[in-house]
Order: C-alpha cells, then sequence, then structure tokens
C-alpha cells in the first residue's frame, strides 16, 4: 500500500464537461443539478448555461477553485495469495508440489477526487498532463508444479 497526504487537485476535466455540455453535444453530468438557479439557491455551482462560453456567463470556462479536491489518498497497490495444494491429494497425479498464486497490482484508491488519478500531477512515473490515466490494474494467475 502507499499513500499521499496534504495536496489538492484541480478536475480540468470536470470543468470542461460543464463549460462543453451543450456547445459540443457532451452528456450532462449528475452534478449540473447542483447548479444556482434562482436568488436564494444556497447551491456548490454558479449558474448553468447551454453553451457557457458564448452564450451564458463563461461560469465553468475558466479555471475555478470549485473544481479542487483534497488529493489525499490510500493506494492498494499490491496483493498476492499463494496456496499450497496438500501433497496427500497430489500423489495419485506424479506431482510432488503444487502452489497456486493469484496477484493484482494497483487494485484500488480510497480517495476524494473524483474521475481522474488521485496521482495527477505528483512527481511519479505517471504524466502530470491533462489526460492522465491512473496506473493499470493487472491481475494474474499462476502455478509451480514440481513432477
Amino acid at each position: 500500500m502507499d499513500w499521499a497526504l496534504g495536496h489538492s487537485i484541480n478536475n480540468n476535466s470536470e470543468m470542461r464537461y460543464f463549460m462543453n455540455t451543450f456547445a459540443n453535444n457532451y452528456t450532462l453530468i449528475d452534478e449540473v443539478k447542483q447548479c444556482w438557479k434562482q436568488p436564494g439557491d444556497n447551491t456548490k455551482y454558479a449558474r448553468f448555461t447551454a453553451n457557457d462560453p458564448d452564450d451564458g456567463n463563461a461560469n465553468f470556462s475558466r479555471t475555478s477553485n470549485i473544481f479542487n479536491y483534497k488529493g489525499d489518498y490510500l493506494c492498494v497497490r499490491e496483493i498476492s495469495l499463494s496456496y499450497d495444494v496438500p501433497s496427500t491429494k497430489l500423489a495419485k497425479l506424479g506431482i510432488q508440489n503444487l502452489a497456486i498464486t493469484l496477484a493484482g497490482n494497483n487494485l484500488h484508491y480510497f480517495t476524494a477526487v473524483k474521475g481522474v488519478s488521485p496521482e495527477v500531477g505528483a512527481s511519479t512515473t505517471y504524466s502530470s498532463s491533462y489526460y492522465n490515466y491512473p496506473p493499470i490494474r493487472k491481475y494474474s494467475i499462476g502455478m509451480k508444479v514440481t513432477f
């Protein structure tokens, strides 16, 4: 396992979804329901207007800290399980030893970050560019047989 604490992440892709929802035929995201609609509304997001950069107030076409998230995470990086089949069950097959292994890498992040890797912008092997992909999740199975 590994973790990181004390940093923030700006989710530019979420901001762009708000900005381009109608302009580029993007699908509406649920957070649009939390936008300001009328005086007295206490909401997280500013007024949402179709084609916001052109016709609205450009509320979502500028970088805003409303799309900042606490970047803390705990990652289950690697788990490996091994099982040795009892030799009494193997003798009839002419096998001395059989070990079966299941393993997984980059299995899960516990984080408040939505939609992007919580390692965005970190000085890691992974890119800090706009389209950052999380580390690849891998599963494997193995057997070691001794005759």
